[in-house]
């Protein structure tokens, strides 16, 4: 008897969650959108409105990559991204990069194409800032809203990572005259050592992880130190100096001397860190630099999922939360006003590594005829509200991770072949 009822529920269980993906098959079959594949010389977005009737009045929209190296992806993103700023108004991007160099030293720059791209070189991840895909919307596009055709695109970044140029050649000089200004005494060795560790913090390009934990292992107490001198700081300023953009620096420069103490015995921890950091550094964005206007993050689907820990049933999701998930905490009604845009793909051919191909993933369902679609998720969960079917999809990299990927998205943009990233001249 046991046994038959064992059967039974099995067969139960199996019927209902095929029945729940058939109904979300059912749909993408239906509903995907066919967009067109991403060119600089269309500037006709007729084929974009569904992404935007999607988004409607939304004051924030995510815009993620599942790999970095994803050059198609970055295509149709910057295409997504002009049609953003040209027909609904959001003149704000925000890169996860840098908070310092492309706050301080994009606010500082002369907005011609050479000193842009000169700038970004040196400044913006080369994943971004040294690919052909990105180069239209960087050094084409961007520049020319600069020539008083209307509110031009501006940039910052939330990253705590210190990756630019321009930090290693300010930042200290930044930091001694904010304090100074406040009347912090800088004659003291720990303040002066305090500066001294920020070059410690800046990105360095290390050959391999044993050069990284050895720079980690020579720095352990300077970061300690780093840490602490950091919170007497702040609480010297007070909460009054919330809203300064330095007070928002050394707090984010500490939850990068964190980040780097927790890096050898907990990874996930250490990553964790970052995520909660960046999630201040754009919340303190979203407020008081940009308070009045709409935004555009682009950033890694893993950093911009919502209800990340929530997703799967194990697995490293579950360990901490991601950036989007402590921001909707800290400022919970933005959740409503934000618009989640993934990217999820069928095939990559320059990626050599043999991912098994899953016959019932969520890329098999789009119509096969369709090479770039939208896909809006978040009409899905209003028809639908009880959905928390599990189901195959490859959104985070380039093989398939099962969860339910209905809670953490507000729309998908397609792409059926995306090919690596191309190095552009320089």
């Amino acid at each position: 008897m046991l046994k038959i009822l064992s059967a039974a529920l099995l067969t139960f269980c199996t019927c209902t969650v095929a029945t729940g993906q058939d109904l979300l098959q059912k749909y993408v079959k239906d509903n995907a959108v066919r967009i067109a594949a991403p060119s600089p010389t269309n500037s006709d977005y007729s084929d974009l409105n569904a992404i935007g009737e999607a988004i409607a009045d939304a004051r924030v929209v995510m815009l993620g990559e599942a790999d970095h190296s994803d050059g198609t992806t970055l295509a149709l993103k910057s295409r997504v991204v002009k049609y953003l700023h040209d027909k609904k108004g959001f003149n704000v991007l925000l890169f996860e990069n840098d908070f310092y160099s492309l706050n301080q030293g994009w606010d500082s720059l002369s907005k011609d194409r050479n000193s842009i791209k000169t700038f970004f070189y040196s400044n913006l991840y080369p994943m971004w800032s040294k690919t052909e895909e990105c180069a239209d919307l960087l050094y084409d596009y961007l520049p020319e809203t600069f020539k008083g055709n209307g509110p031009p695109l501006k940039i910052s970044g939330f990253d705590n990572q210190l990756n630019g140029s321009y930090a290693r050649n300010s930042l200290k000089k930044k930091l001694h005259q904010y304090l100074s200004d406040q009347s912090i005494d800088l004659n003291s060795s720990a303040f002066l050592s305090y500066l001294s560790v920020t070059d410690s913090l800046m990105n360095t390009r290390f050959k391999d992880e044993g050069q990284f934990n050895n720079h980690l292992n020579i720095n352990r107490t300077n970061f300690k130190f780093f840490s602490h001198l950091s919170d007497d700081l702040l609480s010297r300023l007070g909460v009054s100096h919330s809203t300064d953009y330095c007070y928002q620096l050394i707090n984010s420069l500490k939850g990068l001397a964190e980040q780097r103490l927790h890096h050898q015995k907990n990874k996930y921890v250490s990553g964790g860190i970052r995520d909660a950091q960046m999630a201040q550094n754009l919340a303190w964005l979203l407020q008081h630099k940009y308070a009045k206007e709409k935004v555009i993050v682009w950033a890694a689907n893993y950093h911009i999922i919502k209800n990340k820990t929530e997703l799967v049933s194990s697995g490293f999701l579950r360990r901490q939360p991601n950036m989007s998930t402590a921001l909707f905490n800290q400022l919970p009604g933005l959740q409503k006003q934000t618009f989640i845009l993934t990217t999820v793909s069928s095939e990559f051919p320059d990626d050599k590594r043999n991912y098994p191909k899953l016959s019932n993933g969520f890329d098999t369902w789009v119509q096969p005829d369709i090479a770039f679609g939208f896909i809006n998720i978040k009409a899905f969960q209003n028809l639908n509200p009880a959905y928390n079917q599990s189901f195959p999809m490859k959104t985070l990299g380039h093989s398939d991770l099962v969860g339910k990927w209905t809670q953490g998205m507000d729309g998908i943009l397609y792409i059926k072949v995306n090919r690596k990233a191309k190095t552009s001249a320089l």
